[in-house]
């Protein structure tokens, strides 16, 4: 990390830090219900200021911000000011710190065989690259093959991995079924989608998932940008 990242780090610390001392001194005045009120008030208040723009939520997603917003938001606050009638701002601060360790140590405890007990089996990225992501799921305890289209990849990519890669999906026997196929933004560069899928889904075993990620033409970015939108891309970016 640069000087820079340090000192960003720094200051967003203090900045957190000071808050549980500013909410002792806030007791003096205020109980803990109005001083978790204006925390959310001001911070409100702000994001308002520096974001105007409106999006429509439907009536669903409303109520699950609002049970977001009481768990995460709401609830915590109140309980900070809460805690500090009885304890100095500084412990308040330090049990606050340690909360994504104590999050850590439930889920090692209580999820540790659901996690160790994920299926395992065979994986096919096609348009691997340099086999980064083959590597991570090999490491995993996945049986990996992998497509790569580019000469420079695939040779890093059969470096990386310790086996061959195709240079087709022609190349893949169908009788070599795969419990997940990944295309991780490849899907936008194929001519006939509607065969390359078929292909695919050959590949697949009857379980089997697919994951695709591709350009989202109805994200933010994309209406915001429009024409002049990168993702569009062409004639790189096909479909």
């Amino acid at each position: 990390m640069s000087t820079k990242n340090y000192f960003q780090m720094l200051l967003t610390s203090a900045l957190w830090g000071s808050s549980f001392l500013l909410m002792k001194y806030a007791l003096n005045e205020l109980d803990p219900f109005q001083i978790a009120f204006y925390r959310i008030f001001i911070g409100m208040t702000f994001i308002n200021i520096l974001k105007i723009e409106k999006i429509k939520i439907s009536k669903k997603d409303h109520g699950l911000i609002s049970l977001v917003g009481f768990l995460w938001m709401s609830l915590p606050f109140y309980l900070f000011a809460e805690s500090e009638q009885t304890i100095t701002s500084s412990l308040a601060g330090l049990v606050n710190g340690s909360t994504p360790i104590f999050i850590s140590l439930f889920a090692v405890l209580f999820f540790k065989q659901k996690i160790s007990n994920i299926k395992k089996g065979k994986i096919l990225d096609i348009g691997c690259g340099t086999g980064d992501f083959l590597k991570y799921m090999h490491s995993s305890g996945w049986e990996t093959d992998g497509v790569e289209t580019d000469k420079g990849a695939k040779l890093v990519a059969e470096k990386n991995i310790g086996k061959k890669i195709e240079k087709s999906l022609d190349h893949i026997k169908e009788e070599k079924k795969y419990d997940v196929i990944s295309m991780w933004h490849v899907l936008e560069h194929v001519y006939n989608t509607k065969d390359y899928l078929k292909k695919i889904n050959k590949l697949l075993k009857k379980d089997g998932v697919l994951v695709v990620g591709v350009p989202n033409c109805a994200s933010y970015d994309a209406k915001k940008y429009k024409e002049n939108w990168v993702a569009y891309d062409l004639p790189i970016h096909l479909s």
